[in-house]
């Protein structure tokens, strides 16, 4: 079949010239040709592997058919390009006018076009239109929640911001409920709103991240023992630019719960109204030792010193150092360690078993490892236990938060 179709192909495919020159014509009458084998060749191949054709003959047939009728193909398809390259040499300054003209219209037409578009109203597409109206709808509320409770609070930014972030997370008399709560905490503490609203706009923006954050934390995470407490931390950190300070203080607050803020009770009146008598007794003892400790120091004759053992023995002063001992009897606790109460229940007035003591267990450890209090244990023989505690100590933050504490 090859010798029948081959002699055909050279046949018809002589007979085309694209170029005078012998040798340029040569050269792309045999790219035609590659370009022509190669279709064919894959044609024919995809023919083979989806079955359509079968045997040797009717491929090799089906090959030269093609491979002539790709050959006239790109044979005139070269011929089209050769003339058009041609005729844009010959006539160029034509060609250019024609570019030109149509560059023109093409822009006049898109001027129009986008004239005509900026006449028209904007269309906007369904989701984005909701999305634009539930927007304006959450800062309408936003704006009707604050205004509820203070009209100026409407045009501070971050209330508006802190109320957005707050909306679908909480009912909304629940988000004006402690809005009021703030209105009240100014009025309470004589906070001129013009005042408030110019420390506000004021604020760095390292300091609007930490307002606008505690806001946030209000409205939503405090729980209702704490917000009083929350809220007035937080007005003084923006009202007395006490930034540093209060800004651990908001940290720490906002990690208290019921439990911790009943010890802080706790221990607020204890250091206010407890006796202090094993504290007295104490530093009598102290002071003992320290005056024969320095009489032994100075007497010149001693032929060696006796070093008395003084333990760490922080004491602040009879408030803000208070003895375990002392602490547990002023409640009628009746737990020489403070650790067994973890361990064991105690009894209510009742004479009922009772976990109350467990969680104030609990919040002693919490309140050590936010800083409020530090606690000092009893070094023992044997097994070491760091609840077994002698005192404990109010620290300078723990100071600062028992100020906020009402009993």
């Amino acid at each position: 079949m090859k010798n029948i179709l081959k002699p055909i192909f050279e046949m018809v495919t002589g007979q085309y010239i694209l170029f005078d020159n012998i040798i340029y014509n040569y050269i792309a009458i045999a790219i035609i040709g590659v370009l022509a084998f190669k279709i064919a060749w894959n044609l024919v191949g995809n023919l083979y592997d989806s079955g359509i054709i079968i045997g040797r003959r009717s491929g090799s047939l089906i090959h030269w058919l093609i491979r002539i009728i790709m050959f006239m193909i790109i044979f005139y398809l070269f011929s089209a390009i050769i003339w058009l390259t041609k005729f844009i040499f010959t006539y160029r300054t034509t060609v250019l006018i024609i570019i030109g003209t149509i560059a023109v219209f093409v822009i006049i037409y898109k001027i129009i076009k986008k004239v005509k578009k900026m006449n028209k109203p904007i269309v906007l597409k369904e989701n984005t239109r909701k999305r634009i109206n539930n927007s304006l709808e959450m800062v309408n509320i936003a704006a009707g929640i604050l205004s509820t409770a203070n009209p100026e609070f409407s045009i501070i930014p971050i209330f508006v911001y802190a109320v957005n972030r707050t909306l679908g997370l909480a009912s909304q008399e629940y988000i004006t409920e402690r809005i009021k709560k703030i209105n009240e905490k100014l009025e309470e503490k004589k906070i001129n709103i013009n005042d408030f609203k110019e420390e506000m706009l004021n604020l760095s923006q390292h300091n609007e991240y930490i307002v606008l954050n505690h806001l946030r934390n209000i409205i939503l995470t405090c729980i209702p023992e704490m917000v009083d407490i929350y809220i007035e931390v937080l007005l003084d950190f923006i009202m007395k630019k006490e930034y540093k300070e209060k800004e651990e203080i908001c940290e720490i607050v906002n990690q208290l719960n019921r439990n911790d803020l009943e010890l802080l009770k706790m221990i607020k009146e204890y250091s206010e109204n407890g006796k202090k008598e094993f504290y007295n007794k104490n530093q009598e003892k102290e002071d003992k030792k320290i005056k024969d400790n320095n009489e032994i120091i100075n007497n010149k004759n001693q032929t060696f010193k006796r070093v008395n053992f003084v333990d760490r023995n922080v004491v602040i002063n009879n408030r803000y150092t208070i003895f375990w001992k002392e602490f547990e009897k002023y409640y009628e606790l009746q737990s020489a360690e403070m650790g067994l109460i973890l361990l064991f229940n105690t009894v209510d007035e009742n004479d009922k078993p009772s976990n109350k003591w467990a969680y104030i267990g609990r919040s002693f450890i919490k309140l050590q490892n936010l800083g409020i209090i530090e606690m000092d244990y009893i070094n023992t023989t044997g097994n070491i236990n760091s609840l077994n505690i002698d005192r404990f100590h109010i620290t300078l933050f723990g100071k600062i938060i028992l100020s906020y504490i009402k009993l």
